[in-house]
């Protein structure tokens, strides 16, 4: 079994683990899915705030996101994790587009 700190911390990929530290691993690790997505201050350029677009795409707001934090991995399959990771990396490039295409817009 793999220890907390090695999990949240040290680990580069989620690779070879259960359930169980594939959800901590990115919900917590600077490597995981979660710690892709951007904050609230990338959606500000300036004194221009980019509405709308940080409730589908920031760390905190973000759909998968969320329900990765709520999912019990003794009650969900490790294709539903795999498809919220798959979704949260999605959107971070989704979410990276956008601030790059805004923060043009706004030169």
């Amino acid at each position: 079994m793999k220890t907390w700190e090695y999990i949240t911390e040290e680990a580069n990929s989620a690779a070879g683990m259960n359930k169980r530290d594939t959800v901590s691993f990115h919900r917590f690790n600077h490597n995981g899915a979660v710690a892709q997505l951007p904050v609230y201050e990338d959606f500000c350029h300036g004194d221009v705030f980019f509405t709308g677009a940080h409730y589908l795409y920031s760390k905190y707001e973000n759909y998968y996101a969320k329900w990765l934090g709520e999912a019990d991995p003794k009650k969900v399959t490790r294709w539903e994790i795999n498809y919220a990771v798959e979704n949260i990396l999605e959107d971070a490039v989704k979410g990276r587009k956008f601030i790059a295409e805004k923060k043009c817009e706004s030169v």
